[in-house]
């Protein structure tokens, strides 16, 4: 349940994502506990039934949530919402959703609240640990020494939680088999360790409190910000343990084996299935944020929907195996194959043909063309700008441009700094616009192709045939994770203290403010024809932008450059509309459109005097 009431949002279970730590270990300890004593009773393994074992337990639940789940895509998702699920649906069938997602983006981005297969991924995590891990315990179990197998568990725990902390700020960390084993193993070794309960039962009552008390400081405690797995996910982990191998104690047992308790475990697996995607397709219908009474009301539909799966789907299937008339192991596993590949083949085609466009009507199709148009287009040759360091053809440039309409306003930046230029140059009444802007580089940026120290360069030997200097960069950068606050101060002071270093060419120096971030791509956000609500935008703007500019303005009070805000014009605050005239004004989560470079630039000029004096004649 912690998943669940994380996922609906109650503050309090901030951590909630804990709970599928607690459901790895559990696993690790039930399978290897399973695999082990088949060995040891028989001498032998059947891989067949396990794995058939695994299938009905597992497939028939996924499987109805699968399709349920594509339904509502095709009825409610935007062509490009569509596309991206069907890449999810895909590799969820193929078990290697976890890759999927984390070559996308990561498990705590925004858009992740749109993406309904997004918890998937640690099934995939569970079911490439079923395709290894018995392979491996049963040639360990029957080859090698009594021991080996725990020892050797040991071992590879270390390793695993080592490179989990090594890497925990890298999303493949999080979603990735590797940097999960420690998990699984940490239910494997008490399958050796559970026979040495101390002989005084008493001693087990504190160690499931403690366990309970670790897994609920987690849940409580933990956060989007907290480094994760690394080594903080030990603390579930462990407390899962302990409860694993106290679990038995008379008392505090109790508290776990209550039919509360008991419920809630029998229904747990199609609860994790259904609850998400239940909040995805409600939050994506709705476009809000959730009110408490929606959230409890999506809690108690998820349980009545696990309720239901488990009682009608899980456990036939499940107890299906002995009853009269029941598959075979090779008809369920052929059943299986032939129902995967038909959900296979529409998954791959809404993600092969650009998530079935003709779903929508011609309002929300000319809507989203219009957020593919990128760039302005400039067609006067001394408007121009460069991505990469200046050089020998950008030096020749600038000196024809200087001899044909005078000195130039330099723009210099990162990709918004593109932004910033095409809008500047397109409404500027000045002839001669100069644009140095490379995607992903700040002052703060340590990069080979980075070009700051090379513009700077250009700055003073040119400054007399420059107007003025025009910085800005993604204000997202300066935040945490790019969209949270705290401000990351000293990468404000790096941008500053470069700045002064061209004042000292004795140019007007002007630092750009950062621009409204929203959360979500514009061109994937017009809905399906199908949808109640017609073509409609949702975005989330990033409130800690205007903490930061309001903040930057305050900083460069002191400084010997000029701060301009985008969000304020000299005289009131400025509005950033995501529709004008039925055109996106933003190409994707942070960066303009063609269309909003041309009402945003007039915009800044008309509303900035510094700007107006450096680019209005």
């Amino acid at each position: 349940m912690s998943v669940v009431f994380f996922h609906v949002g109650f503050d309090w279970f901030g951590g909630g994502f804990v709970g599928v730590d607690v459901f790895f270990v559990i696993s690790g300890f039930l399978i290897t506990r399973l695999i082990r004593d088949e060995v040891v009773e028989n001498g032998s393994f059947s891989f067949s039934n396990f794995y058939t074992r695994r299938a009905r337990r597992l497939f028939p639940a996924l499987f109805f949530t699968l399709c349920l789940c594509f339904v509502f895509a095709v009825l409610l998702f935007s062509p490009q919402h569509l596309e991206r699920f069907g890449g999810a649906l895909l590799h969820t069938l193929l078990s290697i959703s976890n890759f999927y997602f984390w070559l996308e983006t990561g498990y705590f981005d925004t858009e992740a609240e749109f993406k309904p297969l997004l918890h998937t991924w640690s099934l995939s995590v569970e079911e490439q640990f079923y395709m290894v891990w018995p392979l491996v315990l049963v040639l360990l179990l029957r080859r090698t020494p009594p021991l080996t197998a725990p020892i050797l568990l040991l071992v590879g725990g270390i390793v695993s939680v080592g490179l989990a902390w090594h890497f925990e700020h890298k999303n493949f960390a999080f979603f990735l088999a590797p940097f999960r084993a420690y998990e699984f193993a940490i239910g494997a070794i008490l399958v050796w360790l559970i026979r040495f309960q101390p002989s005084n039962r008493l001693v087990l009552e504190p160690l499931v409190l403690v366990g309970l008390a670790m897994i609920l400081y987690a849940t409580v405690a933990f956060s989007y910000d907290t480094p994760f797995p690394s080594i903080n996910a030990l603390i579930p982990c462990l407390g899962t343990g302990l409860i694993v191998y106290a679990g038995t104690a008379r008392y505090s047992g109790r508290l776990l084996s209550n039919r509360i308790a008991v419920g809630i475990g029998l229904i747990s697996y199609s609860l994790y299935l259904i609850h998400w995607p239940i909040i995805a397709f409600y939050r994506y219908w709705k476009f809000g944020e959730l009110t408490l009474i929606e959230q409890l009301a999506i809690c108690a539909v998820s349980v009545v929907a696990a309720a239901l799966m488990y009682r009608y789907i899980e456990r036939p299937f499940r107890r299906g195996a002995a009853a009269p008339g029941a598959w075979s192991r090779a008809g369920f596993g052929f059943g299986c194959a032939m129902l995967t590949l038909v959900l296979i083949l529409p998954a791959a085609s809404t993600w092969a043909n650009s998530g079935w466009p003709w779903r929508i009507d011609r309002e929300a199709a000319a809507l989203l063309r219009s957020a593919k148009d990128r760039d302005v287009q400039l067609t006067a040759a001394c408007k121009y700008r460069i991505d990469h360091k200046p050089d020998d053809a950008f030096w020749a440039r600038f000196s024809a441009c200087v001899d044909a309409h005078g000195p130039a306003v330099l723009v210099v930046g990162d990709s918004h700094g593109t932004d910033l230029f095409n809008s500047l140059a397109y409404n500027a009444d000045i002839a001669h616009v100069a644009g140095i802007t490379v995607p992903g580089c700040r002052p703060h940026t340590h990069k080979d192709h980075c070009h700051y120290e090379e513009a700077r360069r250009f700055v003073y030997e040119n400054k007399a045939n420059i107007r003025g200097v025009i910085y800005t960069q993604k204000g997202g950068y300066f935040l945490h994770e790019w969209i949270r606050l705290p401000i990351a101060y000293d990468l404000v002071d790096s941008v500053s203290r470069y700045l002064e270093t061209l004042v000292d060419s004795g140019l007007p120096i002007v630092w750009v403010g950062p621009q409204k971030e929203i959360l979500i791509n514009p061109s994937k956000m017009a809905n399906s024809i199908f949808s109640p609500m017609g073509a409609r935008m949702i975005y989330s703007e990033r409130r800690a932008i205007h903490d930061l500019d309001d903040y930057l303005i305050s900083y460069a009070n002191d400084k010997p450059y000029v701060y301009v805000s985008k969000l304020k014009t000299d005289e009131a605050q400025v509005d950033y509309p995501i529709i004008v005239d039925n055109k996106f004004t933003y190409s994707d989560g942070d960066h303009w459109s063609a269309v909003g470079e041309v009402i945003f630039g007039k915009q800044l000029i008309e509303g900035n005097r510094i700007l107006a004096e450096l680019l209005m004649q």
